[in-house]
């Protein structure tokens, strides 16, 4: 996420147990209505959840992968998920480990790369509503056996790269270049020790580029800036939170500054807000409640 053009906060929708979805509006600095929020579908009993704007109208949508494999887009029109009795096919045969979705194609709209079970990742473009050539896909990269998939545009050229995590906690860099992951065989190491439980990317210095923050078992935030090609200070970070032993953790600019913050959810449902100033998660030895009662299945942030 970057700190260009935020105008609003995100809103959050969650999927319950029974497989409804709804939504809850960020307004006054709460989760508005977040006794219970308003549904906007049902019926989602879905294996993976993609959320991007399929449709490019500023909103986001969602597309779903069913039992089968199938993708099925169902856009957001009129304060509900359009047709979500059924959702629109746009892809079939999606039998696969990860899913990364962004902009590869540089047409604006999201594409999908996956990976399969022999570590070959595949893209699929969206286009004229669909996923082209969703038949097969185009290798774009092989030998991906790793253990995280963090999607960015590191190298700063308009285009989403990947860094990956291998087992021995390597982070490595693969731009993407000419429709290909450039040194796809191997990757340029940008940092090492990384065994943490968790990995946040987003902009929290302000220079254009996506840094990361990783959540350490002590439930210690430590902050990689990525400077010079590599994650600054990669031998350890810099604390800017602690105390977080949570069981979500949600990224975007609910302050509408420019920088991103962090929404977390305890074990009792409530939802925290940490803002990041002066470099910090502000409060972060308890967070501001924004909701609370949300023991769902499923987050997801995005501009509904």
């Amino acid at each position: 996420m970057s700190s260009e053009a935020v105008t609003r906060a995100a809103d959050l929708i969650v999927r319950n147990s029974n497989g409804d979805l709804l939504l809850y509006p960020f307004k006054n600095d709460t989760f508005y209505n977040a006794g219970g929020g308003t549904q906007v579908g049902n019926g989602f009993n879905f294996t993976n959840y993609l959320v991007a704007d399929w449709t490019v109208d500023g909103t986001s949508d969602l597309i779903v992968r069913n039992s089968n494999g199938d993708l099925l887009l169902y856009p957001f029109k009129n304060g509900t998920f359009y047709n979500a009795g059924g959702g629109t096919q746009v892809g079939n045969g999606f039998n696969f480990t990860n899913y990364l979705v962004a902009d590869w194609t540089g047409d604006g709209t999201p594409d999908l790369i996956v990976r399969n079970s022999n570590g070959d990742l595949l893209l699929y473009p969206f286009k004229n509503g669909t996923f082209y050539n969703a038949g097969g896909g185009t290798q774009v990269g092989n030998g991906f056996n790793f253990t995280n998939y963090l999607v960015a545009d590191w190298t700063g050229d308009g285009t989403p790269d990947l860094i990956v995590r291998n087992s021995n906690g390597d982070l490595l860099l693969y731009p993407f270049k000419n429709g290909t992951f450039y040194n796809a065989g191997g990757g340029t190491q940008v940092g090492n020790g990384f065994n943490f439980t968790n990995y946040l990317v987003a902009d929290w210095t302000g220079d254009g580029t996506p840094d990361l923050i990783v959540r350490n078992s002590n439930g210690d935030l430590l902050l990689y800036p990525f400077k010079n090609g590599t994650f600054y200070n990669a031998g350890g970070g810099t604390q800017v939170g602690n105390g977080f032993n949570f069981t979500n953790y949600l990224v975007a600019d609910w302050t509408v500054d420019g920088t991103p913050d962090l929404i977390v959810r305890n074990r009792n449902g409530d939802l925290l807000l940490y803002p990041f100033k002066n470099g910090t998660f502000y409060n972060a030895g308890g967070g501001k409640k924004v909701g609370n009662g949300f023991n769902f299945t499923n987050y997801f942030p995005g501009n509904w």
